[in-house]
């Protein structure tokens, strides 16, 4: 949060940085709420201009790039609260991936196969059950 004065008409300029799909929520209070908020992009993209006369803005960010905030006051001079939120961008859960330990040999497991497909098909339909129409779905093979 950011306090201060502004005279009567005067325009102040705040920049940030933020990130493309960042949510940006803007809010500036003042005693009279005689304080209006512009909002727009170093693209000269505006989200609000201060003669709509509002004092809360939230929005979507389209582009990584510099945002300026402009707070004007209208009647007289009077002191501000400005109040900025980006919430950090979240993040793709990182794989927890733990090796296991040994060597996995299927023949010991399962004995030595019963069949053998070269996978030399051109489409999925040479996979399926020819009785079902169903791909294998068992305990030793399942596709989906």
């Amino acid at each position: 949060m950011i306090d201060g004065e502004l005279e009567a008409g005067q325009t102040l300029y705040y920049v940030l940085g933020a990130s493309a799909t960042q949510t940006m929520s803007v809010k500036v209070t003042s005693p009279n709420s005689d304080v209006y908020l512009g909002v727009f992009g170093a693209d000269a993209q505006v989200f609000l201009t201060n003669t709509t006369q509002d004092t809360i803005w939230s929005g979507i960010l389209p582009t990584t790039q510099d945002y300026f905030i402009s707070l004007t006051a209208s009647n007289g001079k009077t002191s501000y609260s400005l109040t900025v939120d980006i919430p950090p961008l979240q993040t793709s859960p990182t794989p927890n991936i733990t090796p296991v330990a040994g060597t996995f040999d299927p023949v010991a497991t399962y004995g030595n196969p019963t069949f053998d497909d070269p996978m030399t098909g051109g489409n999925i339909n040479d996979w399926t059950n020819p009785v079902t129409g169903l791909l294998p779905n068992t305990n030793f093979i399942k596709i989906v």
